[in-house]
């Protein structure tokens, strides 16, 4: 049958190489497709095929995420550039403003030192007025060293008498040639950052030569350095008394590197907190000091970051886009060359339908009565197994019949006797002990009675039906069985039992058959024993029932336990076919349980039961 489909698929083969867009590079899968027209969308089911269409998606998505990247750094820097250069031109604009404002304060009080000096009256006036600096030698003062007549001389310092600081313009006194002394206006720095500074909400310093902050329009900045002095530096400024020799505390200000177009960008503020800047700076006119905004540029990196974030997503989504469009490009075109090798397929395959077809009949019949002759087969192994246990069941019984006998005909002959003493005592008229002998007879009769219905009840067939079984009643009940050759043997019987009585799901009669050929093997392997003793535990471990019966016999060679519960297995020379635990075993199994041997470390065999427990009692 199977040359027949490979001669019958090779006429519908059909040329779709053109199907395949992997055919350079998978042609084993590609030729697949060509000889079984699949269509294109189960080509993921072949591996090589899936792994090329993998690494064509997984490529395509990392160029597109290298693109998109690419294309945000650049945006960014784009954006980010302009925003800059925006926030540097609106700076700059402010910036002119704040330096023609300083300017015009400043040149309030720029004539005043030149008419103070041309006029005599002014030091006659001021002689005699305290917290002048008439009479003191200022000649350390560079401003008094650089004084000019007829040119104003600026200078930043802070005051040794009231220690205020101000702005000093100076212009030197001569007279026919001879210098006679300097006359200098100080500007308070407080009255003129309120007039310069008022209402300005940017961050505005001005630097004097030193780096000293001299205005600022945060107080806590005003008048500290913004760089490290050398050494020479610092013994000028002591000597000259420029900021009364006062310690100057620093203002961090340092440049950060330059990224994405960022330039002119320092870092400014106090050691606890500082903050990145854009700075713009210009020199103030006729001032020895430095005019600087600084503009905050966290707006423009969001408003950057934003723009270079939706046009990163804008590539994204065009690259997918396009990605998407040419999938189902080839896609349809896929189809299309599907469609048409599968429609010539259709026209060659219409032939072979019917022969297919009574080949499946056939098949089907034929595994029609495959099936049923297996299902005949089982119900007649099944019955099988059931003939085979009860046999061995009627062995047992034959094998206890000599005891049985021997516990029947003890009662019988106690019951003759007591018999005739009672009519003997009926006689004489002593009828309370003719009725203690009758009720003796009727306590014997009732022993019997349970002994045979204990023999009945192992001896009849297993009804199938699983119950809630007791398994101390069980156990009991194989004890009675074999009691009588527990005494022949003079074997020693412990049962341990949990204080809870200890209930399972299985059926009494098959239990019971368990439970007598363990017992029965325990009794069997004991013979040469000097010390025959059998131990039943009985215990619930989790969802289980065990029952274990240990024995002080001569335990389970390693053969013997590889085939112990092996058919026909038996180490009895004399009888014995070899089945008992063998059906044991599969009884075991059947309710749901198992059944197990080993060897004690003190000597014999334990042979353990499990077995479903109650549901009520399961945990």
């Amino acid at each position: 049958m199977a040359a027949m489909n490979d001669e019958e698929s090779g006429d519908t083969q059909v040329d779709a190489g053109a199907v395949c867009r992997y055919r350079g590079r998978c042609a084993g899968p590609c030729q697949r497709l060509a000889t079984d027209v699949a269509d294109p969308a189960e080509l993921a089911d072949l591996d090589c095929i899936r792994s090329f269409r993998l690494r064509d998606v997984i490529v395509y998505l990392a160029l597109t995420a290298v693109v998109t990247v690419l294309c945000f750094v650049g945006a960014y820097r784009y954006f980010f550039t302009k925003g800059i250069g925006a926030l540097d031109a609106t700076a700059g604009r402010a910036l002119s403003l704040y330096s023609q404002r300083l300017d015009r304060e400043i040149d309030k009080f720029g004539m005043l030192p030149l008419a103070m000096s041309m006029n005599r009256d002014v030091i006659d006036y001021l002689g005699g007025e305290p917290g002048t600096f008439i009479g003191r030698d200022l000649s350390y003062r560079p401003y008094v060293q650089r004084a000019k007549a007829g040119h104003v001389e600026g200078y930043y310092a802070v005051g040794t008498t009231g220690n205020t600081a101000g702005y000093y313009l100076a212009t030197a006194v001569e007279n026919n040639g001879r210098r006679l002394g300097t006359v200098a206006t100080k500007i308070g720095l407080d009255r003129l950052e309120h007039y310069w500074l008022g209402g300005i909400e940017r961050r505005v310093v001005v630097l004097d030569e030193n780096g000293v902050v001299v205005l600022s329009s945060r107080p806590e900045w005003k008048g500290r350095v913004t760089r490290a002095l050398t050494d020479g530096q610092r013994q000028h400024l002591y000597d000259t008394q420029q900021y009364n020799r006062a310690p100057l505390a620093t203002l961090v200000w340092q440049r950060v590197a330059p990224a994405f177009g960022e330039k002119r960008f320092v870092r400014v503020g106090l050691d606890n907190s500082t903050q990145d800047y854009l700075a713009v700076s210009t020199a103030a006119p006729g001032l020895a000091m430095q005019l600087v905004v600084l503009v905050d540029p966290t707006d423009a990196r969001r408003l950057a970051f934003a723009e270079a974030g939706l046009v990163a997503i804008l590539v994204a989504l065009i690259a997918l886009s396009m990605h998407i469009v040419y999938e189902k490009r080839l896609t349809a075109q896929e189809q299309r060359l599907s469609r048409e090798a599968l429609h010539v397929a259709y026209e060659r395959l219409k032939g072979q339908f019917e022969r297919r077809s009574e080949q499946l009949r056939i098949a089907n019949e034929w595994l029609r009565r495959e099936v049923a002759e297996r299902v005949e087969s089982e119900g007649k192994l099944r019955s099988y197994q059931d003939e085979l246990i009860r046999t061995e069941n009627l062995a047992v019984i034959g094998q206890m019949s000599a005891g049985l006998a021997h516990e029947i005909n003890q009662p019988l002959a106690a019951m003759a006797t007591l018999s005739e003493n009672a009519v003997r005592f009926l006689q004489r008229g002593d009828h309370d002990t003719a009725a203690f002998n009758l009720g003796r007879i009727g306590e014997l009769v009732t022993r019997m009675s349970t002994l045979t219905g204990r023999l009945r009840s192992f001896a009849r067939r297993s009804d199938g039906e699983v119950a809630i079984v007791p398994l101390a009643a069980s156990i009991d009940s194989a004890l009675a069985l074999l009691q009588h050759r527990l005494k022949k043997e003079a074997v020693a019987l412990r049962v341990v039992a949990p204080p809870q009585p200890l209930r399972a799901s299985c059926e009494t009669v098959r239990l019971e058959q368990v439970l007598v050929n363990l017992l029965s093997n325990a009794i069997e392997a004991m013979e040469t024993s000097e010390v025959r003793e059998i131990e039943i535990r009985s215990r619930r471990e989790g969802d289980s029932a065990v029952v274990e019966i240990l024995d002080t016999g001569v335990g389970l060679s390693d053969t013997v336990q590889a085939k112990l519960f092996e058919p026909f297995f038996t180490t009895k020379k004399a009888s014995g076919l070899g089945l008992g635990l063998a059906i044991c075993a599969d009884i075991a199994v059947g309710l749901g349980g198992s059944l197990t041997a080993q060897n004690r470390p003190e000597g014999g065999a334990l042979f353990r039961l499990t077995l479903r427990a109650a549901p009520e009692e399961r945990r």
